[in-house]
């Protein structure tokens, strides 16, 4: 998360922070809200904006993911994505007054799509929400 904020701020302005926040959401569920909480604080102070703005939006997609969390669940791709998609444009369209343009396009599909894959492999399930099938 640190490295995301770090590149956010200092070499390309894409929402890396929004992004990471959003699949550790999706995988962890409600014990990743101290995370994205701490995240959006600390971009706000790297990034010299209005303390608790981005906090608060991270919250607030948490708060969606979390509320509908039944179809965020991984085998819903084009779901996830599209929520993806919609999150990165609006947030990078109010902060970098730019939307989508292909290259934030092709980056956005990439680094989502690659995060739910291998996050999905190393996140230990005992640490999740989601209680095991019991047979």
């Amino acid at each position: 998360m640190v490295l995301a904020i770090i590149i956010e701020t200092v070499f390309l302005s894409f929402p890396f922070t929004l992004l990471l926040s959003m699949v550790a959401v999706m995988l962890l569920g409600r014990k990743s809200l101290w995370l994205v909480f701490l995240a959006g604080i600390s971009l706000d102070l790297f990034s010299l904006r209005l303390l608790g703005l981005d906090s608060l939006i991270f919250l607030l997609v948490a708060a969606l993911i979390l509320r509908y969390s039944r179809k965020f669940q991984l085998q819903s791709v084009w779901y996830v994505l599209s929520f993806i998609f919609t999150a990165v444009g609006l947030y990078s369209l109010y902060f970098y007054q730019q939307f989508f343009n292909l290259l934030y396009l092709l980056l956005t599909l990439i680094l989502s799509v690659s995060l739910m894959y291998f996050l999905s492999f190393s996140v230990n399930y005992e640490y999740t929400d989601k209680k095991p099938l019991a047979v």
